[in-house]
Formats: structure tokens, C-alpha cells, sequence
């Protein structure tokens, strides 16, 4: 309770002041918001603004002199930017209330605030108008007949900021191709969803391209399948989020392209009044009213709705082992009993499209009347551009979280790619010693061919378990083809159990060895198609977002529990392992223990020591964390630097786009 300032000095029983001074309750208080960003336009918006408005004033119909254009060119030149509130258009007769503030920075208004290059120390900040104009030897415009109307009456503001997000929509929907072909990539797809053919039996524009786009953009992986639906138990087609990813994208991309068209023509129109013919008549119209760019925006916060519905899909289908296809649950490079790592992704996920999903209502069906009923149509455009922005936002977080699970799922399949190559040579070499002489060698190859195929599909499963106990069930699952294949009179069951037991011991140790050695120099780029890679590198090497591993975030020494199985230390299967080495016909096969030998040897004694240092590709990856390097991703969207990747992967399609129909090849440029 507050006590008057006649008991200053006071104390209760306890010590304690009686009172606290107001002041220092209001200077302590934390901000709820950035005052400025709460209640301003970006600069950009502004000076998008003022460059309109000289595009349409100079057309010759709005009746302003030659002075007034110019001053607005210098304002530009000299980097002075009204500060314009953020609310308080109806965008009907223009925006007459933000680009009143445009008019009295002309005049040089002294109770008129504006962002200015101090004239000594080149700083920006805030000033008054009069003040900047004067720092630059600028003279205030004293506006005649006419002009003023001409300079607040237009819908250059609502259609600056829908042009500025625009564009980064444009982007984000080339990004989500790029991220589409990843997806295929990493969730093992097939490419027949994109064939030409269908297409060209439903020729809608947007369909025809980004298929294009992303059959382009998977030249060269090797991660991609070719499905012939002969393999039982798996899934002949796609799931939706990537198998109909050009039919979900297309119409998005058509509406992109119709509201592209839309600003294009509003950015070079005349839109105040009245305006002045060619023969000097005065006529009075509704050019003002920035309908079009409230149906623009519409259109376009529904296709950033519409994608990011797509990318959710196609992020927590990557995260969820029941639909990854034999990915590790929540991405993760440790145990799955020990990390939980990409959970965090995918509830941010679900809540970044949640937002988007509120943000797609439309705003142009709230309109009320204004003006004493004069105004009863209100296009509401730039409100419709600002909730459009942050639609832009809120799509690009969730691209950025998407990017980052990809790049950790790619990481993942190549890894495991890694282990099955060095794994299967030493498979088949104890496989054909154990069993030699149980059948003719033909049948007995043919054999070890099923098997293998049994065991990689076996290994899919049960992701859930540790490693260690998922390699051994899955192993256990081979004794059913085995006892049913080879003869009962020249099968030795001793002789199974001994050569499950081996096999577990093998894998364990190459699964392991091959996950220390990835894990030390992660590279999926040999696996990766033509736009993947390109992502892949950008994001591992130029924003230097290392392949995640949860102990090593948490400057933990990894040591893989399969390697120290106690099961690893049986005498016989070390034996059999060097037995292994004579492989076949004469072939040396290398071993489990080898391999981590000649791992040490090159990677390092350097090996050990980077995972206690957390030093990982050249990032610091204990100086980091999930949201951290999700941030970095999200960063580069917003300043466009990770575009630069995507257009080149966009612009190698393009060149390669000869045989596309001329409405596409359109649509594209």
C-alpha cells in the first residue's frame, strides 16, 4: 500500500520500508513490448510505401508537381523513413491515415517523428522531421491545390507491405518443393508419385510444375524407391503428405501467381482521387479502394496455410517410427531409451501450424462501416497485409524446424546405409562358412539372399528397443526361414544357435563401430539427390548445424552399449569374428573389429577427443542447442541467405524445363 511521502524514511517492525517510491515500481517494470515495433510499420514497409506512391504519382494524373515527386525521391536517398503507425486503415478511400504521415514529413513537421542517419556519427535513430530535413539541407515542401489529397489518398501502403511478403511467400513455396523432395528422400519414397503422366491427364499449371520440380530435384539419391508392390507387408504407395504433394501445392501456387499478378498491377496503377485525363478532365472515382490487394493477401496467407500443412505432415510423419520407415523414434542418433530429442519439433510443429490455421481466416468479412456510413465497403488490405506477414513468420519457423529434421533424418539413412554396406560382406562370408555343405552352393547363396533381405526388413522393426536388443531380435526372427529351408537331416541345431549368437555378435559390433565413426564425420551427401544436397551442405557447413546427438550436446563421452554388450566378450565369437577375415573364395572380407581399428586410426585419436570437447564439423555443438539451430535456419529464411541454395536447385530445374507446356514455363519465371 502506498503511504505518503511524509513517512519517507520510515520502517515498520521489521526494517522493512514502508513504502516504495512509484517510480522506481514503473522503472523496474519489464516491458510487455517493444513500443516501437508494437506500434510502428517497419521501415521497409514505409520506404516500400513512399516508392510506390512516386510510381504513381509520376504518371501525370494526380495533379502534383515535379518538387513533390522529387522530395519523395530524396527522403529515399537519404534514408529518412516516416514512422507510421501500424494500425488505424480501413483501406478504403487509400490509406489516408499512414500516408497523412508521409505528407507532414514533406512539410517538415516538428511533431512528426522519423528514423534518420545521425549527420555526425552516422547512427540511426529516432528525430523529428523538421530536424532531419534541416541535417540534410532538405527545404519542406509547402503543398499547393490538389496535392495533398494526392499524396494521402492512394493504396500505397497496403500494397507495399503486401508486395514485401509477398515475396517471402513466393520464396517459402519454392523452399517447401526443395523440402518436399528432401521428405521423399528421407522417408524412403518413390518417385512414380511425380511422373509426368499425371500431369498430363490433369493439366492444372501449379501440379505440372512442382512435380517437375521435385522429380528434378531427386536426380541422383539413392535413397528414393522404386516400388513394384512384390514385397509383402510394405506399403505399395506413398502416404499422402508426399505421394499428392504436387496436387495439395499446385492450386497454392496458381493462387501465388494470381496474387503476384494482383500487386504487380496495383504497385503500377493510379489509385488516389480524382484523377486528371489526357484531355485535363477531373473525374472522381473509387480507384482508392485496395480490394485487390485484400484478395491478394487472402489468397495468399490460405496457400502459406495450405503448405505448412503440408510440411507438418510431412515433419511428423519423419518423427513418428509407426510411419518413417525404419527411422529411429523423435530422429535419434543415441538410444532410443535415452533420447527424446525431436519431440520438442514436433509439438512446436503442431502449434506453428495451429497459428497458421487461425491466421488463413479471412479478414475482409469483418468490415464495418466508416465514415458516417460513406465508407460501408472497406477493403481492410492492410490488415489483411500485416496478418499476412505474420503468417510469413510463423510458415518460416516451421520450415526451419522441417529443414532440421530433415537434415537429421538424411544423416540417420545414411548412417544406417553405412552399416548395412560394411555389414553385409562379413554377413554373407559367416553365413555361407557356417552353412556350407547344408545344400548345393546355388541354393545355398540364393539362401543367404533371402535371409539378408529378411534381416535388413527385420532390423526396420522394433525401433522402440535399444540397439542392441533390436539387432539381436531381429537376427532371432532369420531361425524360422533357416529351419524351414535347410534340410532337418543336415541342420545342426547347435550349430544354429552358435551362428545366431555370432551373427548378433557381428552386427552388434559393425552397427556400433559404424555409428562412432559416422557420428565423427557425418556425410549423407553421397546418398543425397541434387537439391538435397545442396540444402544438406548449406546447412551443415554454412551455417555450421552439426548432426545431433544428445549426449554430445550435453559435452557427454558416447560410448554405444551394443559395442559393450557383454555378449562382445563371448571367446567364441571373437574367434569366429578372425575367422571371418579369410572370407570367400579367397576375398579377404574386412571384420566388425577392424573396421573400429582403422577408424581410430584415421579419424583419430582426434575421435575421443572431439566428443569430449562437443567439437563437431566446426561447430561447438555443446555451445548449442535444438531451438538454437533451429533459430540459426530460421534466421537465414528471414534474411534470405538460405534462398540462395534453393533458387540455384530452383534454377537448375528451370534450365532443364525445355519440355515443359508454355502456361508452366510461365508460371515459373
Amino acid at each position: 500500500m502506498y503511504v505518503p511521502s511524509s513517512t519517507s524514511g520510515g520502517s515498520n517492525q521489521h526494517g522493512a520500508p514502508l513504502y516504495v517510491e512509484p517510480k522506481s515500481v514503473y522503472e523496474r517494470a519489464l516491458p510487455l513490448e517493444d513500443p516501437v515495433a508494437a506500434s510502428c510499420m517497419p521501415e521497409a514497409w514505409a520506404r516500400a510505401a513512399i516508392l510506390i506512391r512516386i510510381n504513381s504519382l509520376i504518371s501525370g494524373h494526380s495533379g502534383v508537381r515535379q518538387v513533390v515527386i522529387e522530395r519523395m525521391a530524396e527522403l529515399l536517398a537519404h534514408a529518412i523513413t516516416p514512422r507510421i503507425p501500424l494500425r488505424g486503415s480501413i483501406s478504403a478511400s487509400g490509406d489516408l491515415s499512414p500516408l497523412s504521415y508521409l505528407g507532414g514529413v514533406l512539410q517538415g513537421k516538428a511533431t512528426l517523428t522519423v528514423w534518420a542517419d545521425d549527420s555526425s556519427t552516422g547512427i540511426r535513430r529516432v528525430t523529428t522531421a523538421r530536424q532531419a530535413l534541416e541535417e540534410r539541407s532538405l527545404e519542406p515542401i509547402h503543398l499547393e491545390a490538389k496535392e495533398g489529397l494526392a499524396i494521402v489518398n492512394g493504396t500505397a501502403v497496403s500494397c507495399a507491405a503486401g508486395a514485401l511478403c509477398l515475396q517471402e511467400a513466393q520464396n517459402l513455396a519454392t523452399l517447401s518443393q526443395v523440402l518436399t523432395a528432401m521428405s521423399v528422400e528421407a522417408l524412403q519414397g518413390n518417385i512414380e508419385s511425380f511422373n509426368p503422366f499425371f500431369g498430363a491427364v490433369r493439366p492444372h499449371p501449379g501440379q505440372v510444375e512442382s512435380a517437375y520440380n521435385v522429380e528434378h530435384f531427386l536426380s541422383g539419391s539413392r535413397l528414393i524407391t522404386v516400388n513394384d508392390g512384390s514385397e509383402e507387408g510394405v506399403l505399395r504407395q506413398d502416404r499422402y503428405s508426399i505421394r499428392t504433394a504436387s496436387q495439395w501445392l499446385g492450386p497454392s501456387l496458381e493462387d501465388l501467381f494470381l496474387a503476384h499478378r494482383q500487386i504487380t498491377t496495383e504497385c503500377n496503377s493510379v489509385t488516389d482521387n480524382p484523377l486528371i485525363d489526357d484531355k485535363g478532365n477531373m473525374l472522381h472515382g473509387g480507384n482508392f479502394q485496395a480490394k485487390a490487394v485484400t484478395s491478394a493477401m487472402e489468397k495468399t496467407r490460405l496457400a502459406l496455410q495450405t503448405i505448412g500443412q503440408m510440411l507438418y505432415a510431412q515433419c511428423t510423419e519423419l518423427i513418428n517410427p509407426a510411419t518413417n520407415r525404419g527411422l529411429a523414434p523423435n530422429l535419434v542418433a543415441d538410444e532410443p531409451g535415452e533420447s527424446f530429442i525431436f519431440k520438442a519439433v514436433d509439438l512446436m510443429t503442431a502449434a506453428l501450424q495451429s497459428e497458421l490455421g487461425f491466421l488463413s481466416n479471412p479478414v475482409g468479412t469483418d468490415v464495418q462501416p466508416a465514415e458516417m456510413g460513406n465508407q460501408a465497403l472497406n477493403s481492410l488490405a492492410l490488415i489483411s497485409a500485416r496478418y499476412t506477414h505474420t503468417a510469413v513468420n510463423v510458415l518460416s519457423q516451421l520450415a526451419a524446424s522441417h529443414l532440421m529434421a530433415l537434415c537429421q533424418a538424411l544423416d540417420l539413412r545414411a548412417m544406417h546405409a553405412r552399416f548395412l554396406d560394411d555389414f553385409r560382406g562379413i554377413f554373407q562370408a559367416a553365413f555361407l562358412n557356417s552353412f556350407h555343405g547344408s545344400m548345393n552352393e546355388t541354393d545355398l547363396a540364393d539362401l543367404e539372399e533371402k535371409v539378408w533381405k529378411e534381416l535388413v526388413r527385420s532390423l526396420g522393426q522394433n525401433l522402440m528397443l535399444d540397439s542392441g536388443k533390436r539387432i539381436r531380435a531381429a537376427v532371432n526372427t532369420l531361425q524360422a526361414e533357416l529351419l524351414s529351408s535347410i534340410p532337418a537331416e543336415r541342420l545342426d541345431i547347435s550349430s544354429l544357435k552358435s551362428w545366431i549368437e555370432t551373427c548378433i555378435s557381428f552386427a552388434s559390433m559393425s552397427h556400433a563401430s559404424n555409428r562412432e565413426c559416422y557420428i565423427a564425420n557425418p556425410d549423407a551427401t553421397p546418398f543425397l539427390g541434387r537439391a538435397a544436397k545442396r540444402m544438406y551442405n548449406f546447412v551443415r557447413h554454412e551455417l555450421e548445424i552439426p548432426f545431433l546427438v544428445t549426449k554430445m550436446l550435453l559435452g557427454m563421452e558416447i560410448r554405444s552399449a551394443s559395442l559393450h554388450d557383454s555378449s562382445l566378450h563371448n571367446g567364441k565369437a571373437i574367434e569366429n569374428a578372425e575367422e571371418t577375415k579369410s572370407g570367400i573364395n579367397g576375398h579377404t572380407q574386412p571384420s566388425p573389429l577392424s573396421t573400429k581399428q582403422k577408424s581410430d586410426d584415421t579419424e583419430g585419436g582426434q575421435f575421443h577427443k572431439r566428443l569430449r570437447s562437443g567439437s563437431h564439423g566446426g561447430s561447438t555443438m555443446r555451445d548449442g542447442t535444438l531451438g538454437s539451430f533451429i533459430g540459426r535456419i530460421h534466421h537465414a529464411i528471414r534474411n534470405g541467405r538460405l534462398f540462395v541454395p534453393v533458387m540455384a536447385c530452383l534454377q537448375d530445374s528451370l534450365e532443364g524445363a525445355s519440355g515443359m507446356g508454355s502456361a508452366t514455363k510461365n508460371m515459373s519465371s
